[in-house]
């Protein structure tokens, strides 16, 4: 029981990862929903001594699983969902040719549309209802007819066209509503997703954002990270002169500069504390990583932002370490490093940068 809670659960995720996920997804729901149905439906008619229905029930029940497999093991639901939609429309056309359990069996073709509809893409969906359409047409109301078992009323054959018609419009409004809805919850999954990613005021990564980076990082296991730990100098002071209001502006114009800096897709700036920063550049030799510290130190202070502090600018410490991480804990021994490193520039006068080392960087 619980292996089937499992397996159907993790296949009802898959739908929502993307359309095409979606779709093949949804052929493997079909496929498995329809060997069932076609193995009862097997038994019963040996029971009834339907030996000809039994056995086409019984190869669709294989096909089904077939299908199923192959869609399983190679991710091509495209080339599955034509086959079946080939195969079901086949199959649908005999039972109304046979006139099978007295006619009843013919109905089962009114559900192509809707089956068209679950399995493919929307203009697949409407060509291959159409083909039905027209398969019907053809034998319901044109001279071929003739050769149909007398099991139909002349009643039936006027109106089993219209029946299979309302199916058709039912099932293209229904689906259309659907890949609409759909669409737009995944736009606004996306929109939540960035932005629970993202600081709101300075528009860099937030701490949330840094535990799925950790994460990826362990992953791919043995990253080499240099991390500079920024920190805004006398902030607390520039705020009790200049008001939270300037303040706010001030972070917002050092997150400008660290995000124009950080255009590597496998680097990363976070907003870590109030006024602090988290800049973590991956595969960057020691070098690179002291000459962006470097450049960022000097741009931040070229904003020239009034200070009543230090130089009369505003400024920013900055601390970096080096590690390979391999482990959360030499991520974190990474970040701890970097802090200390940042708290010795903040003893050493602001306005400058130390290594993990404690080596002082000139400009």
């Amino acid at each position: 029981m619980n292996f089937l809670k499992k397996f159907f659960n993790e296949l009802l995720e898959d739908i929502f990862v993307n359309m095409t996920n979606r779709l093949c997804v949804q052929l493997r729901l079909f496929c498995i929903a329809g060997a069932g149905i076609s193995v009862i439906m097997t038994l019963l008619n040996a029971v009834k001594m339907e030996y000809r229905l039994g056995l086409e029930t019984g190869v669709s029940a294989i096909v089904c699983i077939v299908i199923y497999l192959y869609t399983a093991k190679t991710g091509r639901y495209l080339a599955g969902s034509l086959c079946m939609a080939i195969i079901l429309l086949a199959m649908f056309t005999l039972y109304v040719t046979g006139g099978l359990v007295e006619g009843f069996a013919a109905l089962w073709f009114c559900l192509y549309p809707f089956i068209c509809f679950f399995i493919l893409q929307m203009k697949p969906a409407i060509l291959f209802s159409g083909i039905g359409l027209s398969v019907l047409i053809l034998f319901l109301w044109t001279p071929l007819n003739q050769i149909l078992p007398p099991v139909y009323t002349q009643n039936f054959l006027l109106r089993f066209p219209f029946l299979y018609i309302g199916n058709f419009v039912f099932s293209l409004a229904l689906n259309g509503f659907y890949v609409y809805t759909y669409g737009r919850l995944q736009q606004l999954n996306q929109k939540f997703e960035y932005l629970s990613n993202q600081d709101g005021l300075t528009k860099l990564s937030n701490r949330t954002y840094l535990e799925r980076y950790k994460q990826k990082l362990m992953d791919s296991r043995n990253a080499e990270l240099h991390a500079l730990m920024l920190d805004v100098d006398c902030f607390k002071q520039y705020n009790d002169n200049y008001g939270h209001m300037a303040g706010d502006e001030v972070l917002k114009s050092v997150a400008g500069v660290i995000n124009g800096l950080t255009a590597d897709p496998d680097s990363i700036a976070v907003r870590y504390g109030g006024e602090e920063f988290l800049i973590l550049l991956q595969e960057a030799g020691q070098k690179e990583a002291e000459t962006f510290a470097r450049t960022l130190l000097r741009k931040i202070h070229d904003l020239k932002i009034p200070h009543i502090t230090g130089d009369g600018y505003v400024s920013v410490s900055i601390g970096i370490s080096r590690q390979y991480v391999s482990s959360e804990e030499k991520f974190l021994d990474l970040l701890k490093q970097a802090d200390e490193a940042l708290y010795c520039a903040k003893q050493s006068g602001r306005n400058c940068i130390i290594t993990e080392s404690g080596a002082r960087l000139s400009i």
